[in-house]
């Protein structure tokens, strides 16, 4: 990057408080989208901690845990 673009950039974000914004849009990427709406999608499953032998056997035995 060029010392001009870096003293753009800078009068870019010095301005940017005056004008009631940012020189650039502030966006996620599709991968942090996507990261999003998978945190979003599991809040509120059910948790079990499987912190035994036989709760993970049970746990794999059981047919209503296939998704």
């Amino acid at each position: 990057m060029s010392v001009k673009e870096k003293k753009q950039i800078q009068i870019n974000i010095d301005k940017a408080p005056v004008e009631g914004g940012m020189p650039f849009d502030l966006k996620l990427t599709e991968e942090q989208r996507a990261n999003q709406d998978l945190l979003n999608s599991i809040k509120g499953l059910p948790e079990e901690k499987l912190d035994t032998r036989k709760k993970i056997e049970n746990w794999l035995k059981d047919e209503s845990e296939d998704y």
